[in-house]
């Protein structure tokens, strides 16, 4: 079993190694990322509260996401918020977590 939580916030980044064929990307630019966290559970009792779960992930591991993204020049993907949500998770939990980061809920990764 597994229990799931989402979450939204905005932010600037950029790629700064972009192609040529998305040189766009390299300037800052805004996205509502969406996240979606879903963590392993042992038994049908909610073992891991949805709400507290969600409150835990915004104010502890969001923020500082967001903190970091506006101090280390914005060049940070999906799929680097993903590995930093994950290992966050996993020490917090100590179990197996999954997480989908998408930009505007369009395009994202899995990790």
């Amino acid at each position: 079993m597994r229990i799931w939580v989402t979450t939204r916030f905005e932010a600037l980044h950029k790629w700064p190694a972009a192609p040529d064929n998305v040189e766009f990307l390299k300037n800052s630019h805004r996205h509502i990322f969406h996240v979606k966290l879903l963590l392993n559970t042992h038994h049908a009792d909610r073992e891991l509260e949805f709400i507290t779960v969600k409150r835990e992930l915004e104010q502890e591991c969001i923020s500082e996401i967001i903190e970091d993204m506006e101090t280390d020049n914005q060049s940070m993907s999906c799929e680097m918020i993903g590995v930093k949500i994950k290992e966050w998770a996993e020490e917090k939990y100590n179990r197996g977590a999954e997480v989908h980061v998408s930009e505007d809920g369009e395009n994202g990764a899995i990790v």
